[in-house]
């Protein structure tokens, strides 16, 4: 089942001002669904697949004759050299929506990019559903607590897995497969700390002195590995601290109150532009101040011994 996304129409736009476009995100925000679904005609090819891998490494040329007219190149950051090759190309061309590409690996793609492609390529950086998203596409979870444990990633509501096995899963893999590329982690389980920590600082302001005391990490390793930790959803957050049970538990204030600030850094994204996030702490209430002086107001109550609040 297709869920329409809003950033179609960014990426339709984009198209026509850019000759190459960039799609970026977190693994499995959806990226491939959403460019295949919009360029349907473009030819596809990922370089996940080793033997493309292996070909696209050995001949750039070659294989970007292939795709003279144009394509959907999925995982780029896995052949970074082809963007050097891109930029000849394409600068020969006045062709518009060219070359579509995608990468997970958001920090090393877009050094990459930034190196080869300058001036050439419109980026967009794709989160997982947001809360229209999944009210329009008739798959959210009815109540707050049902929400935040099912967070945004579309495996979780259009595979309809389950939240649980679907994070721990995932969080496995990220650590395994993306980190070790990215940053020097010779201890899993010391990662695995930091990325709870992390989450239990979430709707907060992150105090790296105490992340990196409580992980035995120093402050330069804290902010190596926060430039490069995607967390933009309440369904991660809920998994790494470890809470699996909707029925039992209650999650912290400060989640319920980062899905605001995670849905509006949503809705700037999908527009392609870019957007201030100031946290303001009050003794009634909490407000988080979005760009231009568009307010989301956070109303506090109580559930039993813990301070909890509705999102308007």
């Amino acid at each position: 089942m297709y869920i329409r996304r809003t950033a179609e129409a960014t990426l339709v736009e984009m198209a026509d001002q850019f000759k190459i476009l960039a799609v970026t995100g977190p693994r499995q925000s959806g990226k491939t669904t959403l460019v295949r679904h919009v360029f349907p005609d473009k030819p596809y090819a990922s370089l996940e697949n080793p033997d493309t891998r292996e070909f696209a490494l050995r001949d750039p040329r070659r294989f970007l004759q292939r795709y003279a007219s144009g394509a959907v190149l999925d995982e780029v950051q896995r052949c970074p050299e082809l963007l050097s090759y891109l930029q000849g190309m394409v600068d020969e061309s006045q062709e518009r929506g060219h070359f579509v590409l995608t990468g997970s690996q958001h920090f090393g793609l877009m050094e990459k990019i930034s190196q080869s492609l300058a001036g050439r390529v419109g980026v967009l950086h794709l989160l997982p559903f947001s809360l229209c998203e999944l009210t329009d596409g008739g798959v959210r979870p009815e109540g707050l607590d049902a929400l935040l444990f099912a967070g945004g990633y579309p495996p979780v509501h259009d595979a309809h897995a389950s939240p649980e096995r679907w994070y721990n899963a995932y969080i496995d893999t990220y650590i395994e497969r993306d980190m070790r590329q990215l940053v020097n982690v010779h201890d899993t389980d010391r990662f695995q700390r930091f990325m709870r920590l992390c989450a239990d600082s979430i709707g907060q302001l992150v105090n790296m002195t105490r992340i990196g005391s409580d992980c035995g990490v120093d402050q330069k390793t804290v902010k190596a590995w926060l430039a490069i930790l995607y967390f933009h959803d309440t369904g991660l957050a809920a998994s790494l601290l470890g809470i699996a049970d909707r029925a039992g538990a209650l999650l912290p204030i400060e989640v319920e109150s980062g899905m605001t600030i995670i849905d509006a850094l949503e809705g700037s994204a999908v527009r392609g532009t870019s957007v201030l996030i100031e946290h303001e702490a009050r003794h009634l209430g909490e407000v988080a101040r979005v760009a231009r002086h568009e307010w989301y107001p956070i109303e506090h109550g109580r559930r039993g011994d813990q301070q909890v609040h509705r999102v308007d």
